[in-house]
């Protein structure tokens, strides 16, 4: 009976979340936004980066969290722009996603090796916490099948996005070959965009370029969101033991996306 109900509840809290979504996309529209674009992602995986680049790519504003029409929202840029497209930014699970029924709606996805979104993440989600290395382990860990992306783990939430076939980046790809890796993301997205955009986009999207725009505006939310931008710093911010125990829990996904050998 228990499940039942916790499904029932889980079902609600999904059908409010896309309304939600669906409201704030209406208000995009009247305000002359017709075409969205949502890039979903697990947290700390690079997804406000890859809103943002996509978004100069198209000369479209990003439009800022999906469901939440926050001004403040530190993805939120570009809203001069000419294009009648708009980027989102999510992290809302699969089924929430499923059910916007936008005829015009695009959905990209982003992921990162789960040993660094743990590290991200535990500076910025459990930010002086104690704990905040088990706390972010056992949330990524710990799958409960819930609405939003703290009730799933990292592989049962990026799994279901694989699964359905929506077009993916590597955030690490991303790093090494950007050009070559949003070009092909844009271009399985089916998004008509002008090559020439490109390298400006990243280059004027890059960490270094970006967290100095951010300085010199005194952006601080904005410069407390991005941390270093790199790969790898796992490797010396979690234990062996951490480590261990996360990629034992997430290997199968892991092994899929080319983390582990």
């Amino acid at each position: 009976m228990h499940t039942f109900y916790t499904r029932l509840q889980t079902a609600r809290k999904i059908r409010n979340k896309t309304r939600q979504i669906t409201q704030h996309m209406n208000d995009l529209r009247d305000n002359g936004w017709t075409d969205p674009i949502v890039v979903a992602g697990y947290p700390k995986s690079g997804n406000t980066w890859l809103c943002r680049l996509v978004a100069e790519i198209l000369d479209c504003p990003v439009g800022g969290y999906a469901g939440l029409p926050d001004p403040n929202e530190i993805a939120i840029e570009g809203e001069e722009r000419k294009s009648r497209q708009y980027v989102l930014k999510s992290h809302h699970v699969l089924p929430t996603l499923d059910r916007l029924s936008h005829p015009n709606l695009k959905i990209l996805c982003v992921v990162r090796d789960p040993r660094d979104v743990a590290v991200s993440g535990m500076h910025y989600c459990f930010e002086g916490h104690i704990d905040a290395s088990s706390q972010m382990l056992a949330t990524m860990m710990e799958d409960q099948k819930g609405h939003y992306w703290k009730y799933r783990s990292w592989s049962s939430y990026v799994d279901e996005f694989r699964a359905a076939g929506f077009p993916t980046a590597r955030y690490e790809d991303l790093l090494w070959a950007p050009e070559a890796t949003v070009t092909e993301l844009l271009t399985k997205a089916g998004l008509s965009f002008d090559p020439a955009r490109v390298s400006a986009a990243i280059e004027n999207q890059s960490f270094a370029n970006a967290k100095a725009r951010y300085v010199s505006n005194g952006e601080d939310d904005k410069i407390r969101h991005m941390r270093q931008g790199k790969r790898g710093s796992y490797k010396d911010e979690l234990s062996q033991a951490e480590i261990q125990r996360l990629t034992r829990a997430l290997a199968p996904t892991m092994v899929d996306l080319g983390y582990l050998s």
